[in-house]
Order: structure tokens, then C-alpha cells, then sequence
């Protein structure tokens, strides 16, 4: 079948999907007054594939592989014991762990103006910003240990966009991400649990009655 790639009606490389050569995504990400919605491009019929997408990061469900790698920087331990919280800064970890090219994509999505038009971010942004100045002004020696703009960037992108995969890890994704929850989805997503690439998330149609052109694609809050 034809592989339609759309992102607000410009054309989206594959890579920009995050599924490779192998991407499918028959849906389109549009911003309006009700924030961000991903809508059929054309009628979808009940099991239609609709997207298949890579995470642009995936974090494990335990902060210590990243922490307390044979290869990490034993000052991470001590600072996660510190911060009470070491969430975070496995994601951030993990971040550092990638291509500067994803590393860029991964910061994309926090969008210029993001704070003005999103309540929500600007919570979530402005939580991590207020307790990563309050830590530091408490342990000024872990000031120049990692990056800390960073930190505060990956966290507050994980706040607003991380989705939790059956397995308890976290994943950001380019599309993924925007799909908003309904108590009636026309549609639901699988994760890859193994394998590669490691949630990966396959997206399909739900509802008898397919999706109509344009209509917005919904999931349930439990996979």
C-alpha cells in the first residue's frame, strides 16, 4: 500500500517519523485552538495500520542502568541520592547517550512559545526550573556536573510529552506523543517489549465504523 507521511501539510520524512524506511503514518499533526491533534488523512477502515513509530528517546524503567553503569561518572550516584530523584536524570543520561542530531530533534518539540500557547508546559517547565535553582543553590558543588539547561529541558519534555510503555519504561515520540486519550478510542497501540527497535509503538484503527477523513485519532489511556 501507499505510505502517506504528513506532518501539518508539509511532507515528513520517514526519519522525521522516527520509523525508518519502514514507517507508516496515514495521519496528520495539526495545531489549533484545542491544542495538538493527529487526524485521519483520508477514511481509515476498521484494522487499517495507521503509524508506526521509533521513540526519539526511550528511558528504562530503572534509573540505575544509567546511574550506575560500569562506565558513568561515580558523581551521578552521589547525585541522584542528593536530588531524591533519580528519574530525571537517567532521561537526561539517556539523552546525552544520543546522536547530537536526535539530541536537536528530541529539543525540537519543546517549540518556541510552547510556555504562551501550552498552560500545562509552562506548569511542568516551570516546576523543574524553580527545584533545579533551589538544589543548586542548596549543593552549589554539583553546579557544573552535568548541563544543567539541559536537565530542566528533558524533564520538562518527558512532563509533557513521555508516554509510560507496559514494561515501565518511558518514551518520548515525535507523533505518538500527541495522541490524545478518550474513554471511546477509534484506535489503540501495541509496544514492541523486545526486539529492536524497543517501543516501538503500531498504531491501527478500532472502531467498526473506521476513522472519516479528518476526524482526530484517539486511544485509551491503558494500552
Amino acid at each position: 500500500p501507499a505510505v502517506e507521511i504528513m506532518d501539518s501539510g508539509a511532507a515528513l520524512s520517514s526519519l522525521g517519523a522516527g520509523g525508518g524506511s519502514e514507517a507508516v503514518v496515514r495521519g496528520e499533526l495539526v495545531q489549533d485552538k484545542q491544542g495538538s491533534r493527529f487526524i485521519a488523512l483520508r477514511r481509515l477502515r476498521w484494522g487499517t495500520a495507521i503509524l508506526t513509530e521509533r521513540p526519539l528517546l526511550l528511558v528504562e524503567a530503572d534509573p540505575d542502568c544509567y546511574i550506575r553503569a560500569p562506565d558513568a561518572d561515580p558523581r551521578l550516584a552521589e547525585l541522584a541520592e542528593a536530588l531524591g530523584d533519580g528519574t530525571r536524570l537517567a532521561a537526561y543520561i539517556a539523552f546525552k547517550q544520543l546522536h547530537e542530531r536526535k539530541q536537536k530533534e528530541l529539543l525540537s518539540l519543546w517549540r518556541e512559545g510552547i510556555e504562551d500557547s501550552d498552560p500545562v508546559a509552562r506548569t511542568i517547565y516551570a516546576q523543574n526550573r524553580e527545584g533545579v535553582d533551589a538544589f543548586l543553590q542548596d549543593r552549589p558543588e554539583f553546579a557544573k556536573l552535568v548541563y544543567w539547561t539541559h536537565v530542566v529541558l528533558v524533564a520538562s519534555i518527558f512532563g509533557r510529552f513521555g508516554l509510560v510503555n507496559p514494561d515501565g519504561s518511558r518514551a518520548v515520540y515525535s507523533l505518538c506523543s500527541h495522541i490524545r486519550h478518550s474513554c471511546t478510542p477509534n484506535a489503540a497501540w501495541f509496544t514492541l517489549r523486545k526486539g529492536f527497535p524497543k517501543g516501538k509503538k503500531m498504531l491501527h484503527v478500532i472502531n467498526l465504523d473506521g476513522i472519516a477523513r479528518r476526524e482526530e485519532i484517539t486511544v485509551s489511556e491503558v494500552e
